[in-house]
């Protein structure tokens, strides 16, 4: 099984080097890491370039021309540019937990997509995150193990950083198995039940019945199942519920899905509200696709005069 991890960034320089410092510090690596460049300029490829010859595994770029949100697009294009048999999609405000791959490797079963949670950090924890440039393992430790006693308050735990000893596990982070870390961290905004990971419980979690609430901008997928349904939609314009449509034709065409609780953890950088004036046109398009039952678009992966491969095994 190789994962390839597809990361969405636009003009996030800053967000985007903790997102790659994150994942020198994963246990396991994915097998390569695509970044999918909607139309950023120069200081993203400078941060890509500076970071290329350090990283243990394949760190690619994907760009087109910055003409709006155009999220579905530059991921088929980095899907295009992607070998894995299994891809991981994130968005670039997310920051991951060292046994984030780990746990989607482990979860990754046949003819299953799996959606991962979320941990919002505060926008105080985000804004000192990025300015001073915060170790990884030393912010994960702090959120992970500040603690509130009716005596003392908050507090926080003396954390350490050894240097990286292995290309599988580059920071050792004490921050695991089955405690109960970040329950009053001042660091986390909101989902702190998504902080807690204790992935023998994970695979104990249901199969998902599909809602138009459940979100795909962290997704686990096997690329045949995704080349089925022809990838993302780029008929999609500006912001949002791209990646629930994604997740609607998936569920349509018979692949199960699956919410990952207790592992792959994963905490949003705080940032502003993204303008949402598509949102209606592209709530319209989902209900299409809800309505009719869709497991297939046509403006998608593979353009219409393309075979694509594999047939969806659910409704046409």
């Amino acid at each position: 099984m190789n994962i390839s991890a597809i990361i969405v960034t636009y003009n996030r320089p800053d967000a985007l080097e903790v997102i790659l410092r994150s994942i020198l510090a994963q246990r396991e690596l994915p097998g390569e890491v695509v970044i999918a460049d909607d139309g950023s300029g120069a200081a993203t490829a400078g941060v890509i370039n500076s970071y290329r010859s350090r990283f243990p595994v394949p760190l690619k770029q994907v760009w087109h021309e910055d003409r709006g949100f155009r999220g579905a697009a530059i991921r088929n294009r980095a899907i295009r540019e992607s070998t894995g048999d299994y891809l991981v999609f994130s968005d670039g405000d997310l920051l991951f937990h060292p046994s984030f791959f780990r746990d989607f490797r482990r979860m990754a079963a046949p003819g299953s997509a799996s959606i991962a949670s979320r941990v919002f950090l505060t926008r105080p924890f985000t804004e000192k995150l990025l300015r001073n440039h915060t170790p990884i393992a030393t912010a994960l430790n702090l959120v992970h193990h500040e603690s509130f006693s009716p005596e003392n308050g908050f507090s926080s735990k003396p954390f350490s950083e050894p240097e990286p000893h292995s290309q599988s596990e580059a920071w050792h982070i004490p921050a695991k198995g089955i405690s109960l870390p970040g329950l009053f961290s001042s660091g986390i905004e909101m989902n702190r039940i998504n902080g807690w990971r204790m992935p023998f419980l994970a695979p104990l979690m249901p199969a998902l019945s599909f809602s138009e609430r459940l979100r795909g901008g962290l997704l686990g997928v096997w690329r045949k199942d995704l080349e089925a349904v022809n990838g993302w939609n780029e008929d999609f314009s500006g912001w949002g519920l791209e990646d629930t449509e994604l997740v609607a034709r998936l569920h349509f065409s018979g692949v199960s899905l699956r919410k990952l609780k207790f592992a792959a953890v994963c905490y949003h950088l705080w940032h502003p509200v993204a303008d949402r004036q598509h949102l209606q046109s592209n709530r319209e398009l989902l209900r299409e696709t809800i309505q009719k039952g869709l497991c297939h678009c046509n403006n998608g992966l593979f353009p219409p005069e393309t075979p694509f491969p594999g047939e969806p095994s659910g409704r046409l």
